[in-house]
């Protein structure tokens, strides 16, 4: 940016060829003050990328042989096979309405997805058998 000064001039005068890089330079500052709004106002789009990929890998299958009981005990939902983290715990011996205990329901590989298939919804009094 070129500036003169001149004696009959009293302060700065900015010549007009510099005049246009002034504004391509508030124009851009402008341009990345509406791309930060804009980040800050959708923080998911960027960070939950990460996120979204790990659970995909965690729920991908090719076959039903691929989808596990994700909860040890009263299980609701499924997971990879090769995702699971299932130790050897005490569950109630209850079976629970709406989940996968006493064959209320299965996993199955559902469009590419682990899925939990509840078939009957009422569960049964008592203990499993």
């Amino acid at each position: 940016m070129k500036i003169e000064r001149k004696e009959e001039v009293r302060g700065i005068r900015i010549v007009e060829h510099n005049k246009t890089l002034l504004w391509w330079i508030i124009a851009l500052i402008v341009l990345l003050v509406g791309v930060l709004i804009y980040i800050k106002m959708n923080p998911s789009d960027v960070e939950n990328n990460a996120d979204n990929k790990e659970v995909n890998e965690t729920l991908a299958c090719v076959s039903d042989s691929d989808c596990v009981p994700e909860q040890v005990c009263h299980p609701t939902s499924c997971i990879n096979l090769n995702y699971n983290k299932l130790n050897n715990f005490l569950c109630t011996q209850e079976c629970m309405a709406g989940t996968l205990d006493c064959n209320q329901g299965s996993c199955k590989c559902m469009n590419n997805k682990c899925s939990a298939v509840i078939t009957n919804e009422g569960g049964r009094n008592g203990t499993r058998s």
